[in-house]
């Protein structure tokens, strides 16, 4: 099993990322090869700290990647917090039956959440209002 929690946001105070911020959540693996375990156990999303309100307090961020891990080792994703009603439902109705398409090396898995946000969807319409600069790292 994959279990993603604790989530925060903290800004980064070291070296050439001091003056950027980061949601971060803990990542937990069991009965699999741990891919985080020499950098902490962590995954994040990060921006500049002028943008730091671009990032958000529910895990929906947190779901995709791990789903991908989990359905590649056949292991249930644990999420302990909320999502996206919408997007879990897509995950559970569509996005697993696509990624499966795509490579035979991936099988359905369980994904089980806290709960979900009841946060109304300002985007409607889809894409971006503008293109911020943001990273990922897995760590």
């Amino acid at each position: 099993m994959i279990t993603i929690k604790n989530l925060r946001i903290e800004e980064i105070h070291r070296g050439h990322l001091d003056g950027w911020s980061r949601v971060v959540a803990d990542i937990d693996v069991e009965n699999m090869p741990n891919p985080y375990h020499k950098e902490g156990n962590q995954i994040y999303f990060a921006t500049r700290t002028q943008d730091k309100h671009m990032l958000s307090h529910s895990y929906d961020a947190f779901l995709l990647i791990p789903l991908y891990i989990a359905m590649t080792y056949k292991q249930d994703l644990r999420i302990c917090g909320k999502v996206s009603k919408r997007l879990y439902h897509n995950i559970m109705t569509y996005v697993q039956s696509i990624l499966c398409d795509f490579s035979d090396k991936l099988s359905k898995v369980n994904v089980s959440v806290d709960g979900f946000t009841d946060m109304v969807d300002s985007n409607k319409g889809g894409g971006y209002r503008h293109k911020p600069l943001m990273w990922c790292r897995f760590t």
